[in-house]
């Protein structure tokens, strides 16, 4: 069954960002299910009056829970930026939610403590940086989070490097979908290991593809 991506935006977009982008249609053609979401405050969703970690897991659990029904298939998570604002607390709950998780220069990775071993054991990790992004040491750190993890720096590209180089970042990406799968007992599955390890290594290259 083809999983489901649903992606998620930093502060200086809105969920029609991806669709401009072309993102939503090149996973859609690679027969992945795709939604994007207006976080609270963007698009056409109003803001919250408050919001802590607590409240901003609980809204993407929300999310998610309402999408399951409809999808009916494993969830991958793309958070780029300020976004990390509700995925690290979510993953931190709910963790296991989701399959698996790309984490697109999210913030809060440097003083995140991890999350708990089920989710490290469980859910596989995409770390994508610019390679002129300050926080790119971050990803180090994030790999080291998950017990499926990869990362891969894009060379000329700063903190939004979707949008810096975005041919290396949808080449990376579909490898990384096609290989998102659960198996009949709810582990990682490794097929697809040797394609995304050659998107990788082609997303690192000087220059766009």
């Amino acid at each position: 069954m083809n999983p489901t991506a649903i992606f998620l935006h930093g502060a200086k977009y809105a969920s029609d960002f991806w669709a401009s982008l072309g993102t939503l249609k090149s996973v859609a053609e690679s027969g992945v299910r795709a939604m994007a979401i207006d976080l609270p405050g963007y698009g056409k969703t109003p803001a919250l009056p408050y919001s802590d970690n607590n409240m901003r897991s609980e809204l993407l659990k929300t999310v998610i829970e309402a999408a399951w029904p409809k999808v009916n298939s494993t969830i991958i998570l793309i958070s780029p930026s300020a976004s990390g604002r509700y995925s690290i607390p979510f993953l931190d709950r709910y963790g296991t939610m989701v399959a698996s998780f790309v984490a697109v220069a999210p913030i809060g990775v440097k003083d995140w403590g991890g999350p708990w071993e089920d989710v490290h054991k469980r859910v596989c990790a995409l770390a994508v940086y610019g390679a002129q992004d300050p926080m790119a040491p971050d990803a180090e750190r994030l790999i080291r989070l998950f017990g499926h993890s990869w990362k891969v720096i894009i060379p000329g590209a700063g903190h939004r490097s979707y949008e810096d180089k975005p041919i290396n970042f949808h080449k990376v990406l579909m490898a990384f979908l096609k290989k998102c799968r659960r198996g009949p007992n709810g582990d990682h599955m490794v097929e697809g290991d040797q394609d995304l390890t050659r998107a990788i290594k082609e997303a690192e290259k000087d220059g766009s593809l």
